[in-house]
């Protein structure tokens, strides 16, 4: 099955009104995190997030949503699987899916930029690229 992207945005919140019109709010930025004498690696704690995604798919039907973490360069650490669910779609063909993230407890390595990639079914649909850096390492002072 094909899907084809019309929206996709990494948010802290979504808000749908009455007339089904969807509010954004709050853009994802970097994430940096402070670093203790000799520590290696720390949680994220970023605060819950969500990937909204529109999208169209060539045949009716639910979609498993799928939402992996690739690490930055550098980091050797396989994907994670952060979550995984079904969405049906609203009108035949069209589905509108918000995922909630939650990276909390990844253990932050290596300062770079984290993917955020979001499966329909197994097949790319949406990546999302998410900075993080250790504070003595961010390139914007």
């Amino acid at each position: 099955m094909g899907y084809h992207v019309m929206t996709a945005a990494l948010v802290r919140e979504v808000i749908e009104g009455p007339s089904h019109r969807v509010s954004l709010v709050e853009p994802l930025y970097p994430q940096i995190i402070p670093r203790p004498l000799g520590v290696t690696e720390a949680p994220i704690r970023a605060a819950p997030f969500n990937a909204f995604l529109v999208f169209w798919a060539d045949e009716e039907g639910p979609v498993t949503i799928t939402t992996i973490v690739l690490f930055p360069q550098g980091d050797d650490r396989d994907t994670v699987t952060i979550n995984t669910q079904l969405a049906a779609s609203g009108d035949r063909f069209l589905f509108r899916v918000q995922v909630p993230i939650e990276i909390r407890e990844l253990l932050h390595r290596v300062s770079g930029v984290y993917y955020i990639r979001c499966l329909a079914s197994g097949e790319p649909l949406a990546s999302f690229a998410l900075p993080v850096y250790w504070e003595d390492e961010f390139p914007i002072h």
